[in-house]
């Protein structure tokens, strides 16, 4: 062993397995829970063992809360990808996954995954949550389509984008309460190349109740990710604003 003061952790939902080398103490593998209390009790119980370095494996989320907390308390953190350590010889089945960790980093075995900075990791974060919206503010934008095709309403063949202004314009003024085929025409604006007559013939429908209960709700949900997307870029504009200065 040439690392002594290494430990070893595998956790989960249920909860986190902690080994150091049965040296340190004379219970070497511990089990905790997940809440943040235990999560302090851990990096306690390392310092008492003298423990300068972790490693962990990187199984599903539940490691980034333990490991931002032993990386605060000073410990060297090792994430171990689970691929790299269980495929191992016939004594690892008569280790727990928290022991043969211990076991592996003592030895000098294992190598840790790039971990990015806390503020890389959150600009990461954002950035896909944002994505995820985005996907369901276009999913918004197909169902307002389906609902028009339903209602025989083709918007789509006047206006080249029923989510731009012109269409937003006139979606709004058919859940308003509007039915008059020439006033919603009128609501285009000039980037709209089609004929009054060709815009009146299209927005014809019966405009039944159910419909229009959808047009509203999707058009209600489409500007709310829209909201939270305008949120996110502030957000991100901000951070790219500190790390430029």
């Amino acid at each position: 062993m040439i690392r002594k003061d290494a430990a070893g952790i595998a956790d989960g939902p249920e909860g986190i397995s902690v080994a150091v080398d049965p040296q340190k103490d004379a219970r070497p593998i511990r089990h905790y829970g997940t809440s943040t209390a235990e999560l302090y009790r851990i990096a306690n119980w390392l310092k008492a063992c003298r423990v300068r370095t972790v490693a962990m494996d990187s199984t599903g989320v539940y490691w980034i809360s333990l490991y931002q907390v032993l990386e605060e308390r000073g410990f060297e953190m090792y994430l171990v990808d689970p691929r790299h350590y269980k495929n191992a010889p016939e004594g690892k089945a008569e280790m727990c996954d928290s022991a043969w960790l211990q076991y592996l980093h003592a030895a000098g075995l294992l190598q840790g995954a790039f971990q990015p900075s806390e503020e890389d990791s959150a600009f990461r974060t954002i950035m896909q949550h944002r994505s995820g919206m985005v996907q369901d503010a276009s999913k918004e934008i197909q169902h307002l389509q389906e609902t028009l095709d339903e209602m025989n309403v083709q918007l789509h063949r006047v206006v080249s984008d029923i989510a731009g202004a012109s269409g937003l314009a006139i979606l709004d003024a058919m859940v308003a309460g509007e039915r008059d085929g020439r006033r919603l025409a009128a609501l285009r604006d000039g980037s709209v190349t089609a004929s009054e007559e060709s815009m009146v013939a299209a927005l014809e429908s019966n405009y039944l109740p159910g419909y229009l209960l959808l047009l509203k709700q999707s058009l209600e949900s489409y500007r709310l990710y829209q909201k939270l997307i305008g949120e996110c870029d502030q957000l991100l504009r901000e951070e790219l604003d500190k790390l430029a200065g």
